[in-house]
């Protein structure tokens, strides 16, 4: 009986045995019949390559595991199938783990955009919704199975549902391919060039109207991608096509910094150079030097992406001194974020040489015939209107002017300041009174009652107000010397610097006569030279929050004490006491409290600029760098506030305190 039961326990052990591995087997073979498949060759060739840890991060990063988000894009809409076109019209087989592909742009709003992967046009011909904006189309990277084509129309709605599909449709290691058609920037917000710049983008920040862009990147690549092209619109017709065929990879390469698509090599430059063989640019076409692109510098400050600043047209006024225009030009192609196709050029008439130059920045040229500086200027306000009559703002360049690293940088830190406040009627990159000594903070600026400057950006509406169809009258000085007619008929204000944001060459204002005013550019300038150099607080520089800061830098300021007899001993030099008091401390606000013998005179403000060291020559006319009859200015990081009676900040002087 016993060994009955044994024997009975034995069989029921063995069919619990052969149950079990009859299971095993039926999934075995599942297993098998599943991995047999194709995806059985994705995670074959993924095992093999020692690279399955992407499946592991797709696990980790995506909000679903991958079987479901698998699931979800296999039920998605069926992707139609246009034309077939073997090998997506390559000549050659394209290597394992890599895909054909064709991509054109269109040439313009009628000739409709294509995209061709593994011999099948998934874009074209109306077939999957492409058209005007940005046109996406998502590839997995194991089997290169098409996920997903999409279409935004980035120029007429925001890029809420584009920043949505970026962040919850494509995943890690997917191979994203994006691509422009007619316009794609007008509405492309920060936001989606900072998530486009994260997916690897290095020109994105500079799509411009009508520009023609794509790139091919991947989830997750570190640096940017080497598949990125962009060409820039000139004037209102579209950018040059882009028209591609290559084989993709499943890993996109990429590179630390955003790749230099141009050969070494400029044989126009290398021409130009050998046509006019000059001194002055020795340079400029030097052996090494002639065969370097000349290339727009790419903007990598992410917080500046869509700033205004940058397509802002840009006018430069050229007539007398090329070799001047050509330093102008070399430190503005080195603006970050500069675009190129918005940079125009107005010179005098039969200057051929000026004309080949700008094509070597890839800069626009317009001929006039004016030769008085400030009829060039009202040519380039009546541009501005015929060329981009939605433009609200216009930066006015003259030859000779050298830019500092930032000049564009703090252009966009002020057009906000701009925008919110009518009474200001421009942004100065100069500072009258930044000579050595006298300004030192390049994280400071301020209001003044001047217009224009000698680099500046000024609203259209400014032009229209109060220039238009007044040079003659109200516009005659040189820029540099300030139109006091505006100043006085719209009772605005510039902003400006502490630390100028440009350097007008040496050479050039010696050669010009200007009298008394050569100190102005004679003495010796300081030019900001930090690429990165932020304004302190701009939002304070609006009108009633910029009045309020002066009356509060009043009430805290420490009077200077000079008597009537410094102030006369001041006609032959400066006040030593003043001075040393001045550079024992550092970071303080002093105060000069005078009146003057009346209301159209500024002698003693002269003379009080004269004991402190500003100014060693007449003021020929109101003196630079006054604000409600306060002249400011620096002395080693102090700030010196010469204060007239009529001014409203008067009633601030210590009841104690005798005024000069």
């Amino acid at each position: 009986m016993a060994s009955h039961e044994n024997i009975k326990r034995k069989c029921f052990k063995l069919h619990q045995c052969t149950w079990a591995a009859a299971v095993s087997l039926t999934i075995i073979v599942i297993l098998c019949l599943h991995f047999m498949g194709s995806a059985f060759l994705g995670l074959k060739k993924k095992f093999c390559e020692g690279s399955f840890e992407s499946y592991a991060n797709l696990e980790l990063n995506a909000s679903s595991p991958p079987t479901v988000i698998e699931a979800k894009r296999h039920f998605q809409e069926v992707i139609e199938i246009g034309e077939i076109l073997p090998n997506c019209g390559l000549p050659e087989l394209c290597p394992d783990n890599s895909f054909p592909m064709h991509l054109y742009t269109g040439q313009d709003k009628d000739d409709q955009p294509r995209l061709c992967v593994l011999g099948k046009y998934i874009l074209g011909n109306n077939i999957n919704g492409g058209g005007r904006g940005l046109n996406v189309a998502i590839i997995e990277p194991i089997h290169f199975q098409v996920v997903s084509v999409q279409n935004f129309d980035t120029y007429n709605k925001d890029g809420g549902d584009f920043e949505a599909f970026l962040l919850n449709e494509v995943l890690t290691d997917d191979i994203i391919i994006l691509f422009t058609f007619d316009e794609a920037s007008k509405e492309l917000d920060n936001n989606s060039k900072k998530l486009l710049y994260d997916l690897g983008s290095g020109k994105i920040q500079n799509l411009h109207y009508r520009s023609q862009w794509y790139m091919i990147s991947q989830k997750g690549i570190k640096g940017f991608t080497v598949y990125e092209k962009l060409n820039f619109a000139k004037s209102n017709k579209w950018a040059e096509v882009i028209d591609e065929k290559f084989c993709v990879p499943d890993k996109i390469p990429s590179q630390i910094i955003s790749p230099d698509p141009f050969p070494r090599e400029n044989m126009e430059r290398v021409s130009f150079c050998q046509q006019f063989n000059k001194i002055e640019y020795e340079a400029f076409c030097e052996a090494t030097a002639q065969h370097e692109p000349i290339l727009p510098t790419l903007l990598t400050n992410r917080s500046l992406i869509a700033s205004k600043a940058f397509s802002t047209p840009v006018i430069i006024l050229s007539c007398n001194s090329p070799s001047s225009l050509l330093l102008t030009l070399e430190s503005l192609i080195h603006q970050p974020g500069i675009h190129p196709p918005n940079v125009f050029i107005l010179h005098c008439a039969g200057q051929t040489e000026i004309s080949k130059m700008a094509r070597l920045f890839g800069f626009q040229v317009v001929e006039i015939n004016e030769t008085v500086m400030n009829n060039g200027i009202e040519r380039a306000f009546k541009l501005m209107k015929e060329i981009f009559p939605l433009e609200k703002n216009v930066i006015i360049l003259e030859e000779g002017q050298i830019l500092s690293p930032d000049f564009l940088f703090f252009m966009a830190q002020m057009i906000p300041v701009l925008e919110k406040d009518n009474s200001l009627l421009g942004v100065s990159s100069w500072n009258p009174n930044g000579f050595v000594g006298f300004s030192s903070n390049p994280h400071s600026a301020f209001r003044v009652e001047e217009f224009p400057g000698v680099a500046f950006l000024v609203p259209m509406k400014v032009y229209e107000n109060y220039l238009e169809g007044r040079f003659n009258t109200c516009c005659t000085k040189f820029t540099w010397e300030g139109w006091d007619t505006i100043v006085q008929e719209s009772g605005g204000n510039m902003i400006v610097p502490d630390v100028s944001r440009v350097l007008q060459r040496p050479l050039d204002i010696i050669e010009q006569s200007f009298g008394n005013n050569s100190f102005t550019y004679i003495k010796q300038r300081i030019t900001n030279i930090d690429a990165s150099a932020w304004i302190e607080r701009p939002q304070d520089l609006v009108q009633d929050k910029y009045f309020q800061h002066v009356a509060e830098m009043m009430q805290t300021s420490t009077p200077l004490h000079l008597s009537k007899e410094d102030l006369e001993k001041c006609k032959y030099k400066e006040n030593s006491a003043a001075m040393t008091i001045l550079k024992e401390y550092t970071g303080k606000v002093f105060a000069v409290y005078f009146i003057e013998e009346s209301s159209a005179s500024y002698k003693k403000m002269e003379a009080l600029s004269k004991c402190l060291g500003l100014k060693d020559t007449q003021f020929s006319n109101k003196p630079k760098g006054i604000y409600k009859n306060v002249l400011r200015f620096n002395i080693n990081s102090n700030t010196v506030l010469l204060v007239e009676a009529s001014s409203p900040f008067y009633k601030t002087r210590p009841l104690t305190l005798e005024p000069l």
